[in-house]
């Protein structure tokens, strides 16, 4: 069987009349122990004939898209500009690499492969420019959907490892023991975590034949239905600000599939409806703009195409393809250009009790992306009372010696100026922490803190 077809993960191209009878009748034989892999993979290509991987927008300046490259029997993993220029293969094979994944901080891909073993799929890792490759999962099992978690140090993913079922899975992003994160009897697929780390969403058939989107917290407990009615929700993705998720809406019936984008408050109208199925979006790191697959009138073969458009469904442009070309573009994922954080603490070495002491912190950002909603922090001790803080313009906010200051955006090459005053209270050795973060990703972290020794003295104090 051709398990390259028109829709994602190699699945045939067919749309049954009845696709939640055809799910059923799989879903049956994988619980009975007959097949499971291949009923999994009948099931999907039979009942869906569409692709499933979910990302999380990670908040930053839009990079490239990465994107699953099939032409005829291979598949590699390739990159391209929004505009269309630029494109390149990362991977090079006669295997399937797909369902690439972006780190939080853009310089990892994650991705699924049945490299090592043809008939079995794991999650492998790779710097941006594809090298590094390395194997993170090792198991006789489906291991698909790689998500990354905003700390790049773990990944969820969907697996067939355990009962026959599929669930959602956390591993080390270095490899190790894999646990299981949410399951239940049935399809659990499709997990994206949220760019605060929280939460991670994924699609589930748990209640019934129609697919649903479902919220769990990161340590696995709390799942909660987000959709239901008719239909097929798969695909989610986060928004940058974790406020909304979009998602490939497939309707009852099967048919042409009308599908469609709408946020996860379903309060939204469908982005797209036309013509042909749009699958797979992901939110740009700006939260300005949407990539999905689209095939736009699809006849016998489908020629999915990587496109772009508003975040309010306008403006769609398409990014890879060309009419009569056979070449599918499948499961784009944003790139997030984030920046280098460098906190640098000035302080006088030496302090007078009572008198007022200027401490300065500035946070300078090397680029090449911005710091999204970057704040300073500082914990002072009870000898140093704070006076005052600002940062530029804006005012900190101080509570029992711990000073916080937002920093808004800092774009590449700006720096920042923190002032703070204190009044030291004792004759002694005292000292404090300051730390800088933000909503994005560091590129490169490890100097984000900095430590502030100040020896403060008592001119009336008798000598000793």
């Amino acid at each position: 069987m051709d398990r390259r077809g028109c829709g994602y993960r190699g699945r045939v191209p067919i749309r049954p009349a009845r696709p939640a009878t055809s799910l059923r009748r799989a879903r049956g034989a994988v619980r009975r122990g007959l097949a499971p892999r291949l009923a999994l993979l009948a099931a999907l290509a039979a009942a869906l004939a569409a692709p499933l991987a979910a990302h999380a927008a990670f908040p930053g300046a839009n990079g490239l898209i990465a994107f699953s490259r099939t032409a005829g029997s291979d598949s590699e993993i390739a990159v391209v500009r929004s505009d269309g220029s630029g494109l390149r293969e990362l991977t090079r094979n006669r295997v399937s690499d797909v369902e690439p994944a972006w780190s939080a901080d853009g310089r990892r891909i994650a991705f699924s492969s049945n490299r090592e073993r043809p008939l079995d799929w794991d999650i492998w890792v790779m710097r941006a420019d594809g090298s590094g490759v390395r194997r993170v999962t090792s198991h006789r099992a489906a291991d698909r959907d790689p998500t990354w978690s905003p700390d790049g140090t773990r990944l969820a993913f969907s697996s067939d490892r355990d009962r026959g079922d599929v669930d959602i899975w956390v591993v080390p992003a270095g490899g190790g023991q894999a646990t299981r994160l949410a399951g239940a009897r049935g399809l659990d697929v499709d997990p994206a975590w949220s760019p605060d780390g929280t939460r991670v969403v994924f699609a589930s058939d748990r209640d019934g034949g129609n697919f649903d989107l479902w919220v769990v917290n990161a340590d696995g407990s709390g799942e909660t239905r987000l959709t239901g009615g008719p239909g097929m929700d798969l695909s989610p993705s986060w928004s940058p600000d974790g406020r909304n998720v979009v998602f490939t809406r497939l309707p009852p019936g099967g048919g042409d599939g009308d599908v469609r984008i709408v946020r996860a408050d379903l309060s939204g109208a469908p982005l797209t409806r036309r013509r042909g199925d749009d699958l797979a979006p992901a939110f740009a790191p700006d939260g300005k703009r949407v990539v999905f697959q689209g095939d736009r009138r699809c006849q016998l073969v489908c020629p999915f195409a990587v496109w772009v458009m508003d975040a309010d469904g306008s403006s769609r442009v398409r990014v890879t393809g060309r009419r009569g070309s056979t070449v599918r573009s499948l499961t784009p994922d944003w790139q997030p250009v984030v920046g280098d954080l460098r906190l640098t603490a000035v302080a006088p070495i030496e302090a007078v009790v009572g008198a007022d002491l200027e401490l300065r912190l500035d946070v300078a950002n090397r680029g090449p992306g911005p710091a999204i909603d970057a704040v300073a922090a500082l914990a002072l001790p009870a000898g140093l009372p704070i006076v005052a803080a600002a940062a530029g313009r804006a005012a900190c906010a101080v509570a029992d010696g711990a000073v916080t200051c937002p920093l808004g955006r800092i774009r590449p090459g700006q720096a920042v100026a923190v002032s703070l005053v204190v009044r030291p209270a004792v004759a002694e050795a005292l000292g404090a922490t300051a730390t800088v973060g933000a909503r994005s990703a560091d590129r490169r972290p490890g100097d984000e803190r900095a430590d502030i020794a100040v020896s403060v003295v008592d001119p009336a104090a008798p000598p000793a």
